[in-house]
């Protein structure tokens, strides 16, 4: 008999302890993913990798970061600022959200960083929208973060307002319930819009969209479009800020719950290649959403449970020197340089005003056989030669691992020509899955950078 009560109790505290500290693979993916993106990045800055998505999910998980960490980010920040005259991107608006975001996790107000308000960009409706439902969908989120007002922004053609960005989203809802930037509804924007919608569900007319969007959410996530890591942190995003239970049957799939094979993508993640800190930071995010929800806390994006705190800005930013690359001993190498921006002649009527100056007649901005040396990658390349010949360039660079984004050359940028225009690159007619800053061409490559008016389609790289 004493030996069966010793069991029971055994049991009893097992249980115990499985209630108070949960399942011990979801333990162990939270603290993996959080130890393994700290290491990954010690020093968190501007930019959409490597930087305030990492901040606001350790912020949002409450994970025990080092000393001076979130301080580092603010200071960061606040001299990227002065540096730019306050000026985070000229188009896209998404990188002021995505900061205001960071901020409210931190307890940092966005209203003042080193003299500058952060909210006063989202103010401006037609600049805001630029990047279409998009831009709406983010700047909901950054504003409902801290249930923010938005400012008046006199230098705005369009004084912008809540009512304005969420009308622009619920309009844009397709047929079928989803919403995509292009024709088909994108299971991604779907679940991003869901979660932007989520905190105005006192609307009637956001009620009824989000109905509809959860049913369309279901079937694509049914049919099996969330085919990778993001799309499922997406759509584990939008369950949890909207309070769907996991094991509702219209998101249970192969018998497994959305938090089942999120902690199974964790726990199968490796960082060795660059292109992979994206998803770490998307996993991080839903696994710290879904983590909130099971102990009744508020959900990611709902941020009136965050304590302010005072931050003071750094007056320096000290930059990395920029790598040295040596000639190769074994001689130069040579490869082709294409960079072209042709299909703009047959979406003239997006162009932007001024902008025709900038596109040359036979829409090539360079072709040339190119010298580089063993170890160079294509954006190192790219960077060299456009400084010799004195073309315009612009990019955004992750503080780690080299994901470059090309913003814009010879002056023609991202949105310039519409809300999916922008620059991609391609090798031996190829786009390749990883960044131009993870790239290393070989002899006799062909590097080409064009510019798209139709996320790739009108180049080759439709998906």
């Amino acid at each position: 008999m004493k030996k069966s009560y010793i069991i029971i109790a055994v049991l009893i505290i097992a249980l115990l302890a499985v209630a108070f500290f949960g399942d011990k693979n979801e333990t162990n993916s939270f603290e993996n993913i959080c130890s393994m993106l700290l290491d990954e990045v010690p020093e968190p800055s501007v930019s959409s990798l490597g930087g305030e998505w990492t901040v606001t999910a350790l912020a949002r998980a409450g994970y025990d970061v080092p000393d001076g960490y979130f301080e580092k980010y603010y200071s960061n920040l606040s001299a990227y600022l002065k540096e730019n005259n306050g000026v985070l991107h000229k188009s896209r608006y998404t990188e002021y959200s995505r900061v205001i975001i960071a901020l409210s996790a931190i307890g940092a107000s966005p209203e003042n960083v080193g003299g500058y308000n952060l909210l006063s960009p989202l103010a401006d409706y037609e600049k805001t929208v630029k990047q279409g439902i998009n831009g709406a969908v983010f700047a909901l989120l950054a504003l409902d973060s801290g249930n923010y007002e938005i400012p008046k922004n006199t230098d705005a053609t369009v004084q912008a307002t809540r009512e304005m960005y969420i009308n622009l989203i619920v309009e844009n809802q397709n047929s079928d319930g989803g919403f995509s930037l292009k024709e088909d509804s994108d299971i991604d924007l779907t679940a991003m819009v869901l979660q932007a919608l989520s905190h105005h569900r006192e609307k009637e007319d956001v009620n009824t969209a989000l109905e509809k969007g959860i049913s369309a959410l279901s079937r694509m996530y049914l049919s099996g479009k969330a085919e990778n890591a993001e799309s499922l942190s997406q759509v584990a995003m939008a369950l949890c800020e909207l309070g769907i239970d996991f094991n509702d049957e219209r998101f249970v799939k192969d018998g497994k719950t959305i938090p089942e094979l999120v902690s199974d993508c964790v726990n199968s993640l490796s960082l060795s290649d660059g292109d992979e800190l994206l998803t770490a930071e998307q996993l991080l995010y839903a696994t710290v959403n879904i983590e909130r929800v099971k102990n009744k806390k508020k959900s990611f994006y709902d941020m009136s449970d965050v304590e302010k705190r005072e931050f003071s800005g750094s007056e320096k930013n000290d930059k990395s020197e920029e790598k040295n690359i040596e000639k190769s001993e074994t001689g130069e190498l040579k490869c082709t340089l294409d960079i072209r921006c042709n299909t703009v002649f047959d979406n003239l009527s997006k162009l932007e005003d001024g902008k025709e100056e900038f596109i040359p007649e036979d829409g090539i901005i360079l072709s040339e056989e190119v010298e580089f040396s063993k170890g160079e990658t294509a954006f190192e390349i790219l960077k060299r030669v456009l400084k010799e010949k004195k073309i315009p360039f612009e990019f955004e660079k992750s503080p780690t691992q080299n994901a470059i984004y090309i913003e814009g050359i010879n002056n023609l940028y991202e949105f310039d020509c519409g809300e999916l225009s922008g620059w991609l690159y391609s090798i031996n007619g190829k786009f390749p899955e990883k960044s131009i800053g993870n790239y290393k061409p070989q002899n006799g490559d062909k590097i080409e950078i064009m510019y798209s008016c139709d996320s790739g389609e009108d180049v080759g790289n439709g998906k």
